[in-house]
């Protein structure tokens, strides 16, 4: 849920607390429907935090507090499960190793609105490269900053090589020398930035082109195509999820129980497709759900209804620009 639109949320709810406050005689319970949709507000907002907290994941932030970091040769698989066995998501998957494979792509951007599984499917790739080792001997995975700069872009990479850049603080040119000095060492790399919101010179970065030569690949996720294009990327557009496996995860996520629940039965699709076909709306929205009962589903419904326009077609603008 994009931030304005949580804002305009989150008011709408204080707005009707101050009113409920207002008009209630003392002793008197607010009407449970009120009840009901101001507790479906708290679940979106811990919802929210939550996913916003797995997709950024933090790792940047716990590697400069001091905690041990994987060095780029160490073999770390990532969890990223939920969209396995989908064939939309596998078929991306093997479209991204392909490219991954062929000597004449080096620079591969996958791209696609919020909340597709442009991480998940990185990660795939990630924990698969681990597992065959004879064209690529590291992989360095890179969780982009937010907001991010060529700055704090240099600081994530140099954190996963625990290389130190403070006595360079401010001097980009210097640090960049420095960071590619230390790639440079490292040949038959896969480099994966996670989640780029605007195009960079690799040079500016500290990055070293990827070429035949030094065996090095790039692998970069980003919303925007332009940011793909402009970083010289064979871009690969992640696909929504058809009707049929929007479903399944839905009812993987929320439970098989739910269809023999003559109301749940009827409802559930409505809610299903209301997630517009990406993956983490739909995980998120049926963990909600589950164990739920009928009332609670027809006020998310409506909250779905009422959002997705907003929500869901700036992230569309957002994919096409």
């Amino acid at each position: 849920m994009r931030a304005q639109k949580l804002e305009e949320l989150n008011s709408r709810k204080d707005d009707k607390e101050s009113r409920m406050r207002a008009e209630l005689l003392p002793g008197k319970r607010p009407k449970k429907e009120a009840q009901l949709w101001l507790a479906r507000v708290e679940k979106i907002n811990s919802e929210i935090l939550t996913i916003q907290q797995e997709l950024r994941g933090k790792h940047l932030s716990r590697a400069c507090l001091g905690k041990t970091l994987p060095h780029s040769g160490d073999r770390l698989p990532m969890p990223n499960t939920f969209l396995v066995g989908q064939a939309t998501f596998n078929k991306k998957i093997e479209e991204i190793w392909t490219c991954l494979m062929d000597d004449g792509v080096r620079k591969i951007g996958v791209y696609g609105m919020g909340w597709i599984g442009k991480t998940t499917a990185a990660k795939t790739i990630n924990n698969r490269l681990l597992t065959e080792k004879d064209k690529f001997e590291n992989v360095i995975w890179v969780t982009v900053p937010d907001p991010s700069s060529i700055f704090k872009l240099q600081d994530a990479i140099a954190c996963k090589l625990k290389l130190d850049l403070s006595e360079e603080y401010g001097d980009e040119t210097t640090r960049a020398a420095k960071l590619c000095a230390e790639l440079s060492k490292r040949r038959r790399y896969v480099i994966i930035p996670d989640d780029l919101w605007e195009a960079y010179h690799l040079e500016d970065v500290g990055i070293p082109e990827p070429s035949l030569e030094n065996g090095c690949k790039l692998v970069l996720t980003t919303r925007s195509y332009d940011v793909s294009r402009r970083m010289h990327c064979k871009s690969i557009k992640m696909e929504l999820l058809s009707k049929d496996e929007t479903l399944k995860l839905f009812l993987d996520k929320v439970g098989h129980d739910v269809l023999c629940v003559p109301n749940l039965k009827a409802i559930m699709p409505k809610v299903a497709e209301e997630c517009a076909c990406l993956p983490l709306p739909i995980i998120a929205v049926a963990g909600i759900l589950s164990g739920i009962v009928d009332s609670e589903w027809k006020i998310a419904l409506e909250e779905l209804k009422m959002f997705q326009n907003g929500l869901m077609g700036r992230e569309v603008l957002c994919l096409r620009s």
